[in-house]
């Protein structure tokens, strides 16, 4: 079938538009990439969905305590790390460590422990050796040791349930999820 070609005027651009009206401009680069970013979200696999969804909803257990003096602290029960560490701006804050502590000393060189303190989580106090950290999202990280002095036993299932086995509390635990500027998960290892 024979269709004839409209004749372009120099007023139209050949698409019914005028020249210089938005109908006569190509899309954006820009929103060509959206449109793409968008489809990609799409073109995911279920098992990657479902993957960085399970990653999303992880987080790490924090439980809020004293060590020394300081009360009300944030402290992250990590059985991944050996001793019970006190980050460095926590430290120097709190007068644990000397504020004109120079690089080189206090944990510069390597771990250096900073003594042994009373840290209260829940209604019960035990004494541990703290050791300084470079941890910046935690004042104070409960290894270890902590967990096995006071036989602390977790639930796989329910991230909230932490018991005491030493005294049978049940320590009220926050679950929480770290993102970045951008919204990405920061794993704490």
């Amino acid at each position: 079938m024979f269709r004839p070609n409209r004749a372009v005027s120099p007023t139209t651009n050949g698409t019914g538009g005028r020249l210089g009206s938005s109908a006569s401009r190509a899309p954006s680069v820009k929103s060509k990439k959206s449109k793409l970013q968008n489809q990609s979200d799409l073109d995911l696999p279920a098992y990657k969905k479902n993957f960085i969804d399970f990653q999303s909803s992880n987080g790490v257990r924090t439980v809020r305590g004293s060590v020394g003096p300081i009360d009300n602290v944030r402290m992250l029960l990590k059985n991944g790390y050996r001793h019970v560490y006190m980050s460095r701006k926590f430290a120097v804050q709190h007068g644990f460590v000397p504020a004109d502590a120079e690089p080189g000393s206090y944990g510069y060189s390597g771990l250096v422990n900073i003594g042994t303190w009373p840290l209260t989580v829940g209604y019960t106090t035990t004494h541990h050796p703290v050791y300084l950290a470079e941890e910046t999202h935690f004042d104070i990280i409960l290894g270890r040791s902590f967990m096995e002095k006071r036989g602390i036993k977790t639930d796989p299932l329910d991230m909230t349930h932490v018991e005491c086995l030493d005294t049978g509390e049940k320590l009220e635990c926050e679950v929480v999820i770290i993102r970045d500027g951008k919204g990405e998960i920061i794993t704490v290892t």
